[in-house]
């Protein structure tokens, strides 16, 4: 998601160091069953989603509509 490295060199460093994790495409989440699960970023509201960070945080209680 950073795209402001002055020389191709600084984002092979920033990529090869592991400090490079990439946009988020869903959520994993657990149900209270103990099964896991994924929302797909298209999946997570109604509306447009561009980051699900602002929209749902680690260890957040959520209502979901199994598809």
């Amino acid at each position: 998601m950073k795209n402001d490295f002055p020389e191709l060199s600084e984002f092979w460093n920033h990529f090869d160091a592991g400090d490079c994790t990439g946009q988020a495409t869903g959520v994993k989440l657990r149900l209270d069953n103990g099964l896991s699960g994924y929302i797909h970023i298209k999946n997570l509201s109604d509306s447009h989603v561009k980051n699900p960070e602002e929209h749902v945080k680690q260890g957040q209680a959520i209502h979901v509509r199994i598809i």
